[in-house]
C-alpha cells in the first residue's frame, strides 16, 4: 500500500464532520417546508370551505387561492406573535418554564 491510497484519519474525521453540519444544516430548513406545506393545505381547504358561501364568487382561480392562502397563513404568524406578546402569554409561558425547570431539578 502505498501513501497515496492510505486515508488518514484526520480526513476521515473532517468528512464526517462536514456531513454531519450539512445533514444539522439542512433539518430545519426540510421542516420549516415540511410544516408550511401543511399549513398551505389547510389554508386552501379552509378557503374552499368559505368561497361557496361569498356571493358572486363561485370559483377562484388558482393564482387566487394560492395568494389568499398565502394571506392567511401570515394573518395567522402575525396573530399568534401579537397574541405571545401579551402580558397573559408571557405569564403563561413563564409558568411552563419554571414547571419544566422544576422537572429537570
Amino acid at each position: 500500500m502505498t501513501s497515496r491510497n492510505i486515508i488518514h484519519e484526520s480526513d476521515r474525521s473532517i468528512c464526517r464532520k462536514t456531513i454531519v453540519g450539512g445533514v444539522f444544516s439542512l433539518a430545519p430548513i426540510v421542516v420549516l417546508i415540511v410544516i408550511l406545506a401543511k399549513a398551505f393545505g389547510f389554508a386552501k381547504t379552509g378557503l374552499q370551505a368559505v368561497v361557496p358561501h361569498i356571493p358572486g364568487v363561485s370559483d377562484l382561480s388558482v393564482g387566487v387561492a394560492t395568494a389568499l392562502s398565502i394571506a392567511m397563513i401570515a394573518l395567522v404568524c402575525i396573530l399568534a406573535g401579537l397574541i405571545a406578546h401579551t402580558l397573559i402569554a408571557q405569564r403563561l409561558h413563564w409558568r411552563v418554564l419554571s414547571r419544566e425547570l422544576n422537572l429537570v431539578a
